[in-house]
């Protein structure tokens, strides 16, 4: 089976309901349709870093919901993890820049 891999711009839109992303998503066999461990990271850091700006407690009360709705929204994903060997590899690649 294909894996069609999410990066976070994707999964953003696709969260967002942005039709043609929606489309091509469900268009996929079930459970073909992943993301990574690093855009799980980079969705929770930005509503962190919302959360840790806040400046009013309404601007807080939004963040921490934005967070628990993008912490279960991301628990229908099969994560894939990041390896020391895909990092390793990841590594030598920016290297040859």
């Amino acid at each position: 089976m294909n894996r069609f891999i999410l990066d976070t711009d994707t999964i953003t839109l696709l969260k967002q309901g942005h039709s043609r992303v929606s489309d091509r998503t469900l268009a996929q066999p079930v459970g073909s349709v992943i993301t990574s461990v690093i855009t799980v990271d980079e969705q929770l850091s930005g509503w962190y870093t919302a959360i840790r700006k806040a400046k009013s407690p309404q601007l807080l009360s939004d963040g921490y919901a934005e967070l628990a709705e993008t912490v279960g929204y991301l628990g229908h994903f099969i994560i894939l993890g990041f390896s020391v060997a895909a990092i390793e590899q990841f590594e030598r690649l920016r290297r040859l820049n």
